[in-house]
């Protein structure tokens, strides 16, 4: 038994991932393939073959199983952790084991050490929320945080080792920057700057909503929405009969609330309109993730065919009681 093709390394599983094998026998036999979770050694899935001396299997479907929708959400209560978006695994076929492959929501190159998020150098961000991106290293990541006060500076440094996975960079902007106007963060992969990016902070109006997705590269996003409507309420009422009486039951309520982004520069609007291609949503809720269904999604663009603004409907399911 041997392995003719593996995936290569870095692949993304929500392509195809194809193993290969020989038998090396003339004589058709069972196999018994094993997708295993390497860090866990979890089983992931399991085929059975009958009567054959060679196959090829995409295993990308039993990872996708695993990893959609996310069971594992992004550390917001620390500055650097490993993203839940990797996975290694290994494929045993009569208990003949593959070697190790690392797979990743985006096709990443190990040597592609740097921010894996799509993120501008100036930005703005609100008190309150949060800054999230993801970075790749082999050696390790520090981040650095320089708040800008109007009469002083103070920075910080946070560092932690890595291993050639995407780690996640969550940073809250939280009571001990009220007074701060200017955040200026810059990431350091492997002992050489990749980045370096200014967030400007605004008051965070009554009604915003922070939305975090994993965008086109593999790492987390995240923005602000300062402008919320609410555009419709809508109930489901169910009549229950009782020996004595009708009994009414609001059994859900639904909100519909229309977010709209502010007027960006384009390469911002480009990164924000990522959000409409993303199955999985979620809002920052102080530094904790809760998932979020998005009703429609829009992006609008002006007449010289430029990105105007991106407008997203979350969808809001509520349970109801006896009224």
């Amino acid at each position: 038994m041997k392995f003719t093709r593996l995936p290569i390394n870095g692949a993304s599983w929500n392509d195809e991932l194809l193993y290969s094998f020989n038998t090396e026998h003339e004589e058709p036999t069972t196999v018994i393939v094993d997708i295993i979770n390497s860090d866990t050694d979890e089983l992931i899935g399991r085929q059975r073959l009958i009567g054959v001396t060679s196959g090829t299997i995409n295993i990308a479907p039993y990872v996708q199983n695993l990893m959609h929708p996310p069971r594992t959400q992004p550390n917001l209560n620390c500055i650097i952790a490993a993203s839940p978006s990797a996975i290694a695994v290994k494929v045993a076929c009569n208990g003949i084991v593959s070697d190790e492959r690392l797979f990743f929501r985006a096709p990443i190159n190990n040597t592609r050490v740097g921010i894996l998020s799509r993120y501008v150098d100036k930005q703005r961000m609100v008190h309150g929320g949060v800054i999230a991106l993801t970075a790749l290293a082999t050696i390790g990541i520090v981040v650095e945080i320089k708040a800008l006060y109007a009469n002083h500076t103070t920075t910080e440094r946070h560092s932690l080792g890595a291993n050639g996975r995407p780690m996640d960079i969550a940073i809250s902007v939280g009571a001990e920057y009220n007074d701060a106007h200017t955040l200026v963060v810059t990431v350091i992969c492997d002992n050489a700057i990749r980045r370096s990016m200014t967030y400007t902070l605004e008051k965070r109006v009554l009604g915003c909503r922070q939305l975090m997705w994993y965008g086109e590269g593999g790492g987390i996003e995240t923005y602000a929405f300062q402008t919320a409507l609410k555009v419709s309420d809508k109930a489901h009422v169910q009549s229950i009969a009782t020996p004595t009486h009708n009994l009414n039951i609001l059994t859900e309520s639904i909100t519909i609330t229309k977010l709209f982004s502010s007027f960006e520069c384009n390469n911002e609007l480009e990164r924000i309109a990522e959000i409409i291609y993303s199955p999985y949503t979620f809002e920052v809720v102080g530094t904790s993730l809760q998932q979020v269904e998005l009703h429609s999604r829009e992006v609008e663009y002006n007449k010289h065919g430029s990105l105007h603004q991106v407008v997203v409907e979350l969808c809001e399911h509520r349970r109801g009681g006896e009224r």
